[in-house]
């Protein structure tokens, strides 16, 4: 499928509509997400995937309308891979690591490929292939079948289900505090605005019970970003510093109970240097250059952070050194489009 029929497709679906590796996920079991099963692209684990919408292309080296169907996936990845969206393609004819890296450098394929992953209670494929289904936000299967189309258009509604990572009030429309909408966000101290609503709150009339509604959404964001600090400082320390520092600036008053591990990874220089190439990703991972000359400005950043990251290899803190080799896989990935912009054009 083109690029124009997907743009179709998507634009459709939004007027329809108006985060061996196995591990839980919004939901979901994870599973083939490991060193010895991959075969190319970005290396992902369970926690790459939680709160995004996910797509599993299952295929194999010997089914010549799987491998026809490669670079209309590369081209659903292109589409959608700025969106919170993962593809993965399950290869499902025995480990064939030749064969695929055959296939993958034929289709310049760039999203990631491994030996049989997908969701532990994986969909039935009827014994063929390909076949595809879609995951939203919350683990639930929105889609299994074999038509391209139908998944793309369960991916973009399956959009819907993904968290606002900024609003504190996920699911709640506000009616009667909209003025409040400036200060629900994480990142800004909420506390004042939630004393208020937890004071209009006490009534019984339409605004107390909406009141009531966005206390209740505040508090399961509240307690959803403290889970998922938790998670983060033992495997992602230099997104649990943002984290936690982000946290303590929406709820001063709680920040004592980070201070000491704040402090620790604060101190920490090779969190530190991981902080910087994760800086460097945010910065570029979903950048359009306009120009050739920013592109090369753009590309010696991108650079400068993979080697800064491959330079973190081995070092005292494993948990960084892992983390930073992660988004140095997604900094390749910028820097391979960044090269293509920065390339001089043929007259």
């Amino acid at each position: 499928m083109k690029s124009s029929n997907i743009n179709q497709v998507l634009a459709r679906s939004l007027a329809a509509v108006a985060f061996a590796c196995t591990a839980t996920c919004a939901g979901v079991e994870w599973k083939g997400l490991s060193e010895e099963n991959w075969y190319s692209g970005r290396k992902i684990g369970s926690a790459d995937l939680k709160g995004k919408v996910v797509m599993v292309d299952e295929w194999g080296v010997r089914c010549p309308p799987c491998r026809a169907l490669l670079p209309r996936m590369e081209e659903i990845w292109k589409s959608f891979k700025s969106k919170p969206f993962v593809l993965i393609g399950s290869h499902r004819q025995g480990r064939q690591a030749e064969a695929v890296a055959e296939l993958v450098k034929q289709n310049k394929l760039t999203y990631p490929i491994y030996d049989r992953a997908g969701i532990v209670d994986e969909p039935s494929n009827g014994g063929g292939i390909p076949f595809i289904y879609v995951v939203d936000a919350n683990g639930k299967v929105v889609y299994s079948g074999r038509s391209d189309r139908e998944a793309i258009a369960a991916v973009v509604n399956a959009f819907d289900t993904v968290p606002d990572r900024s609003s504190l009030i996920n699911g709640v429309e506000l009616v009667k505090f909209k003025s409040m909408r400036s200060q629900l966000v994480f990142g800004k101290s909420c506390e004042s605005a939630l004393r208020q609503l937890k004071s209009a709150a006490k009534g019984s009339d339409a605004k107390a019970k909406e009141a009531a509604s966005i206390v209740a959404a505040i508090e399961e964001t509240h307690n959803a970003l403290k889970t998922e600090i938790d998670d983060k400082v033992e495997s992602r320390p230099a997104a649990a510093l943002d984290a936690m520092n982000r946290f303590c600036r929406t709820w001063p008053s709680e920040a004592k109970e980070y201070a000491a591990k704040l402090k620790a990874l604060s101190s920490d220089s090779d969190v530190a240097k991981c902080g910087k190439v994760r800086m460097v990703l945010e910065k570029y991972r979903n950048f359009e250059p306009r120009t050739s000359g920013a592109a090369k400005r753009a590309l010696a950043e991108v650079k400068s952070a993979i080697a800064s990251a491959k330079a973190l290899e081995g070092c005292r803190n494993a948990a960084a050194a892992g983390e930073a080799q992660v988004y140095a896989g997604e900094l390749a990935e910028c820097e391979k489009e960044l090269e293509a912009a920065a390339a001089p054009r043929r007259k």
